[in-house]
């Protein structure tokens, strides 16, 4: 089963590798020269990639280095300990257990004012029905359309209240309603419609899924990587991200909750977990869209 595995997880990354390869900065390692001057590894290439060495071979023959190819855009791995100022961190893992705290009294904590029913319950009078399908479809289109819409609108009142108070607006809506919906999907995923069983029992495809869910959240991190402008701590910026993932694509966001999505409805099997992919996936390919305008 693991060779099975194995040669699952080399088709798939065989193809990322590749890319990534292909967009490669040329680099002043030792390793890299020894490969621009070895006549033993030259004559493996075909001739285009031969005379492509060659050049580079005569270029180097004049210079003591291979200068690094100098990026345009962000680099979306980068993190130095020694620029970060404690006090920042501070003030986010304030701001960060403030808004977590008061998001999870208004919206689920027993005590509280059950925000978080009172939109479950709003949405499924609207639709007049408490099928679970019907319901987290409904949830996530209004996360959807509140999400999207808060982003149309940050050009707009960034002008006014400043980026980062706009960040705060933006989270405020967006994080109670997004954990409404995982909260339901999470609780309701193996309700509905079953539309298709397929064996849970298999390990080999059990394996595939998990990996390609494992896959998934790789695609994320460009976009949380920054987490001091996520908590507004510095002011957000417009990113065009240029390394990592981004290499592979230029939304990661949206192919990793393609890949997600369709690893968990092929396993549930359900008409929830459709529903529940449908939106998701029509909404990151409406982001797509809507982030490549906005620039």
């Amino acid at each position: 089963m693991m060779i099975k595995v194995a040669l699952v997880a080399t088709t798939f990354l065989l193809p990322l590798q590749t890319k990534c390869l292909a967009f490669a900065p040329l680099s002043t390692t030792s390793t890299t020269k020894n490969r621009l001057t070895s006549s033993s590894s030259f004559h493996h290439y075909p001739q285009a990639h031969q005379a492509l060495f060659s050049t580079l071979k005569e270029e180097h023959a004049t210079t003591s280095i291979l200068e690094p190819a100098a990026l345009i855009g962000d680099d979306s791995a980068y993190f130095s300990l020694e620029e970060q100022n404690v006090l920042d961190w501070i003030k986010f893992s304030v701001a960060t257990g403030t808004v977590l705290l008061a998001t999870s009294y208004l919206w689920f904590l027993p005590a509280g004012p059950h925000w978080g029913d009172v939109f479950l319950s709003t949405i499924q009078s609207t639709l007049q029905t408490t099928d679970p399908a019907v319901t987290v479809f409904g949830m996530l289109l209004v996360f959807a359309v509140a999400h999207s819409g808060l982003a149309a609108l940050r050009p707009y009142a960034e002008e006014f209240v400043g980026a980062r108070a706009w960040r705060v607006v933006f989270a405020t809506v967006s994080l109670p309603l997004a954990l409404s919906c995982i909260s339901y999907f999470i609780n309701h995923s193996h309700e509905g419609i079953q539309l298709w069983n397929i064996p849970h029992d298999n390990p080999v495809l059990h394996a595939m899924l998990f990996f390609t869910n494992f896959i998934s959240f790789l695609f994320l991190y460009p976009s949380t990587f920054n987490l001091l402008e996520i908590a507004a701590i510095e002011t957000p910026q417009l990113h065009l991200w240029e390394t990592g993932i981004a290499r592979i694509t230029r939304h990661p966001q949206a192919v990793g909750q393609v890949l997600w999505c369709a690893a968990h409805t092929l396993w549930l099997g359900t008409s929830t977990a459709v529903a529940a992919s449908t939106v998701l996936i029509l909404h990151h390919a409406f982001s797509v869209y809507h982030g490549d305008a906005r620039l």
